[in-house]
């Protein structure tokens, strides 16, 4: 016999009057509902049974599913307790959480909105090994690279400005010109044959007594023997320059077999005075002449 229910039940004139559960103590019959037995009208004649199942069905429809589901409305506990925590004293801090959990940044990276601010002395830094940071410790900035070159890649310019774009301090164009600016004027610019100066170009003056002369270092040189000696260049490269010759002492002076000299220089230089050379290099050798005389 399909879908049949034990129940413990009471009829009057073959109704159903009455359904009741199982209780210690009952002595009754156990006997099967065949299906169809029990009957809308049947059970709305019977008011108090009708009101329980009723009740059930409330309470049933109201119930949070054992296996999940989708709940609607606003879960009352008592004493706001769940697993002994009062859930509305941790409202604040669930709030706050999420607040500061929306802000904050991906750590799988994303989008960021909004400005960053960074306070002093804190340092960003870039890197396995912390190769490079960026750090502003109230009066300066720093980008300092510990590892390899820092390099500025651009397919057009790079430009150096003051914080207001008010003022150039030197423009780097690809395929191009450098301009090396003073007071956002152009004084130094880079051209296909070389270079281009607007205004005096002021050389470096160096004291070099022994009469040898790194031109590399300097391209103007003073001079004051204190013995004979040979005027000598060396790092050789193209370029000319003067070199103020004091030689009161009348020391002898010779060259060198890169100093291209004419015959009556050396006699002329090795006798007191002071004397102004002047020299040029084409980068192997140097060719001086002598351009003034002071006694």
């Amino acid at each position: 016999m399909a879908n049949k229910v034990p129940v413990k039940a009471n009829y009057t004139n073959g109704n159903v009057t009455s359904l009741g559960e199982f209780v210690s103590g009952d002595t009754f019959d156990v006997s099967y509902i065949a299906d169809g037995t029990i009957t809308a009208a049947k059970l709305a004649a019977d008011t108090a049974t009708q009101a329980e199942l009723d009740t059930v069905s409330t309470v049933a429809s109201a119930a949070l599913p054992k296996a999940g589901g989708t709940m609607t409305g606003n879960l009352v506990m008592g004493a706001n307790l769940v697993d002994g925590i009062d859930i509305s004293a941790r409202d604040a801090i669930l709030t706050s959480t999420t607040t500061t959990a929306a802000a904050a940044l991906p750590k799988a990276g994303g989008a960021m909105t909004g400005n960053t601010t960074r306070a002093d002395n804190v340092v960003s830094y870039w890197g396995t090994g912390n190769d490079l940071y960026l750090t502003h410790n109230g009066t300066n900035s720093q980008i300092r690279n510990q590892t390899g070159r820092l390099e500025l890649l651009s397919d057009g310019s790079i430009i150096m400005q003051d914080s207001g774009a008010n003022e150039t301090f030197a423009i780097f164009n690809d395929n191009g010109a450098v301009t090396l600016n003073y007071d956002n004027s152009t004084k130094i610019a880079t051209t296909t044959n070389g270079v281009t100066v607007t205004g005096a170009a002021v050389g470096t003056l160096t004291t070099d007594n022994d009469g040898s002369f790194d031109l590399s270092a300097s391209n103007h040189f003073k001079c004051t023997p204190s013995g004979n000696f040979t005027l000598t260049f060396t790092s050789i490269v193209s370029q000319s320059g003067n070199i103020l010759l004091v030689n009161s002492g009348g020391h002898t002076v010779s060259a060198h077999a890169n100093t291209k000299v004419d015959a009556n220089f050396l006699s002329t230089i090795s006798a007191a005075g002071t004397y102004l050379l002047a020299y040029f290099s084409d980068g192997t050798n140097v060719y001086m002449t002598n351009s003034a005389i002071y006694t």
